[in-house]
């Protein structure tokens, strides 16, 4: 024993004298800081651990409750937002259409009105067969419209008695149906050479009494039509204008001198190639249709209505607006997005409010676990009962009277063995003594 104790000794000295020459550095004030912040992220991790709280837990069951209400919601209101901005767009489509024809209707009419005006003007010249006046008045509506080719006036019976070009002066031209047509109302039609296009424009000339006295006959140049097509626009899409041969006059410049049927191909309600849409195109307004041009994507077109009486009726021709589909579906995915974040936000404010109200709930539930942990530490001899009558309360009431009678059984037990072994020293010292006067 004695040379054991006397080893420990010599290893203490030299020990000592170690940690004397190499001692110890202190932590630093980073590596303090380290802790510090090891020590609370160690907290934070605790405080989120479903495991050790039940705030956690109920945040956690909140957070995967609102995320999947919003995937829920984002799913089904996907095909909502499709279908309404399909909709929707098919609607601005009709209305853009609309809208150009009614821009093309009034500016034809206009021409046409303008032709009724000369004929007006006309009139008491023609009554009076003044044909160097009509000339002379023609060739000044000639110079204040360039876009008029050229200005004729006929007599009742067809024949020109005055004109820009006085080459014709003296010919019957009531052979042409549109110069004829005249006789009965101001009409417009579309005229064709082999080298041009331009529009055909008749007005009647009355008298006093309104009795038909001759027609004011005029050509006007495709440039003008041209200008006008392209003085408009259509908003959303762009816009075709299709002769009454079925041919796209003006539009995109790859179907310009197209038939109009065989630039694309037509797609019916529940095609499979529009399930991108989200809807399969049977809902939409009966003038709008999908179709898929050559070499091209999807396409909304859109066919609107004609005035019985207007100009381009009479002319034979056709606006149709075009949308490629894959701007509203790109537009779609746009809003779906935003949906989805702005429910996924919504979703983690509420978790996060739950979380703030299920810790407040479970506040006096912590208590009781905190005040058990302090007495499992022996830094307290009783468990803290909340005030109230709920459940919390009732829990550390009975936590406290079971402890309380542990520590009364405890303490019995306690005086119980110190009874026994006060007997059991009596009984070993009289035993000794008999012993003892046995010998």
């Amino acid at each position: 024993m004695t040379k054991v104790m006397a080893a420990g000794g010599r290893a203490l000295q030299q020990w000592a004298t170690h940690e004397r020459r190499h001692p110890v550095p202190p932590l630093g004030r980073s590596a303090r800081a380290a802790q510090r912040e090891g020590a609370r992220v160690r907290s934070l991790l605790r405080r989120i651990d479903p495991r050790r709280s039940l705030a956690a837990a109920v945040g956690w069951l909140l957070v995967a409750l609102a995320l999947c209400l919003a995937l829920a919601a984002n799913l089904w209101l996907s095909s909502f937002v499709r279908s309404t901005l399909l909709e929707q767009f098919s609607r601005r489509l009709e209305a853009a259409g609309e809208h150009v024809t009614a821009e093309l209707d009034t500016a034809m009419l206009l021409r046409l009105q303008s032709v009724s005006v000369v004929a007006t003007m006309l009139s008491e010249d023609l009554q009076r067969s003044d044909r160097e006046n009509l000339t002379r008045s023609l060739q000044a509506v000639r110079r204040g419209v360039p876009d008029l080719i050229w200005l004729a006036v006929t007599d009742a019976d067809g024949f020109i008695v005055g004109a820009t070009d006085e080459s014709v002066l003296g010919r019957n031209v009531f052979q042409h149906a549109w110069i004829s047509q005249g006789l009965d109302v101001a009409w417009i039609e579309e005229g064709r050479s082999p080298r041009e296009h331009f529009l055909k424009l008749t007005a009647p000339v009355t008298n006093a009494d309104g009795a038909i006295v001759g027609v004011v006959a005029a050509q006007l140049e495709w440039r003008w039509v041209q200008k006008l097509v392209a003085a408009v626009r259509a908003s959303p899409g762009e816009w075709l204008l299709i002769d009454r041969d079925g041919v796209v006059r003006e539009g995109p410049q790859a179907l310009v001198g197209k038939r109009w049927r065989e630039v694309g191909e037509p797609l019916a309600p529940f095609d499979r190639r529009v399930a991108n849409l989200g809807n399969d195109g049977s809902d939409l307004p009966a003038r709008i249709q999908l179709r898929r041009f050559q070499g091209d994507g999807l396409y909304l077109v859109a066919t609107p209505a004609q005035a019985p009486d207007g100009t381009l009726r009479r002319l034979g021709w056709q606006v149709v607006v075009v949308q490629p589909v894959e701007s509203v579906v790109a537009f779609a995915t746009a809003i779906e997005w935003r949906i989805a974040l702005m429910l996924s936000l919504l979703g983690l404010v509420a978790a996060v409010s739950g979380v703030a109200v299920a810790r407040r709930l479970t506040r006096r539930v912590s208590v009781i676990a905190q005040s058990a942990d302090a007495v499992v530490a022996g830094n307290a001899s009783r468990i803290e009962v909340p005030a109230g009558s709920d459940e919390a309360a009732r829990l550390g009431t009975a936590l406290d009277r079971l402890l309380s009678n542990l520590q009364d059984e405890r303490d019995e037990l306690r005086r119980l063995n110190a009874a026994l072994d006060e007997r059991l020293r009596a009984r070993t010292e009289e035993i000794s003594r008999l012993a003892q006067e046995s010998r």
